[in-house]
């Protein structure tokens, strides 16, 4: 999710007189979205679960136990290692793969997807790996 929204905004360069701008505002960006999602996700599993995984009480400051600045800051960082060292070596990996050996590349491709949906079956039939206290 963050490589898809913040590629766009890594792209361009919006400086404040010779102060490359951008990095600051994907980092925020990035925090952003990462706490609006870990939100939403602790009202979804409430919801449907009646808790949800984590408790950030003894985080300060932190809003009702479900988000901390602590874990909203390393979701940044991790974020930005992501967007910015990761992905890109990964990208010119892949890229060099799929020109080199296409066959291979989708074979690994289709081995992931299915790897994937086999978890998603497997969670649906029997269930998530954790323990609602």
């Amino acid at each position: 999710m963050i490589i898809l929204s913040m590629q766009k905004w890594k792209a361009r360069k919006i400086k404040l007189g010779r102060v490359n701008l951008t990095p600051l505002l994907c980092f925020v960006s990035i925090i952003l979205l990462c706490t609006a999602v870990e939100l939403f996700t602790s009202y979804l599993m409430e919801f449907v679960t009646g808790s949800w995984l984590w408790d950030y009480t003894e985080y300060g400051p932190n809003f009702q136990g479900r988000i901390a600045l602590k874990s909203s800051i390393r979701f940044g960082l991790i974020g930005m290692a992501a967007l910015y060292g990761v992905w890109p070596a990964l990208d010119k990996l892949l890229m060099l793969l799929n020109k080199k050996r296409p066959k291979l590349f989708l074979g690994i491709s289709y081995l992931i997807i299915g790897l994937f949906l086999i978890d998603v079956a497997a969670r649906f039939f029997v269930g998530g790996n954790y323990v609602s206290p």
